[in-house]
């Protein structure tokens, strides 16, 4: 694969990205998001899994070293996951990805009315100008969309620990 990070990071489209380093390798463990989870060593596939479950763990050898990495979701609800990196069986480093709370109230406020206002604006249009429900309802949808995503953007972003 092209382009593998350098630094653990998460991203919306991206999924999560593990990165640990150990002598002269590299350990990359990307989950997906979509249930697909992949370990590189290096530039190197070589763990591939699906997984919907809380818990999974892929194992590999590499020369004389055994590695096990364990990939756990906290909770679902609140999204805290943690990937630890074990090898020859003795924790290695570990990983946690939290959500860090962070409030603009003021923003929050904003975002509301503004959609408030623009939705009843655009309903007011489609009365006046005798639309269907297959146009109104498409940009409403729409409308809920970026009220949530302009949410999200406000109330908290992604930390990851490593220790």
């Amino acid at each position: 694969m092209k382009n593998l990070p350098e630094t653990s990071y998460i991203g919306v489209w991206k999924g999560q990205w593990f990165v640990f380093h150990d002598e002269e390798r590299t350990i990359r463990i990307h989950n997906s998001g979509f249930d697909k989870e992949r370990v590189y060593v290096n530039e190197e596939l070589v763990s591939e899994a699906r997984n919907l479950k809380r818990h999974s763990e892929h194992a590999f050898r590499i020369g004389n070293d055994e590695y096990k990495i364990a990939i756990n979701i906290l909770s679902i609800r609140k999204g805290p996951a943690e990937c630890i990196l074990y090898k020859d069986g003795i924790l290695l480093k570990k990983c946690t990805a939290r959500v860090e709370k962070r409030r603009n109230t003021k923003a929050l406020i904003l975002i509301t009315i503004t959609s408030a206002l623009l939705a009843t604006l655009w309903g007011l249009a489609c009365n006046t100008l005798g639309l269907s429900n297959g146009v109104r309802f498409p940009v409403i949808l729409i409308l809920i969309f970026v009220m949530i995503a302009f949410m999200g953007k406000y109330s908290g972003e992604w930390v990851i620990d490593e220790t």
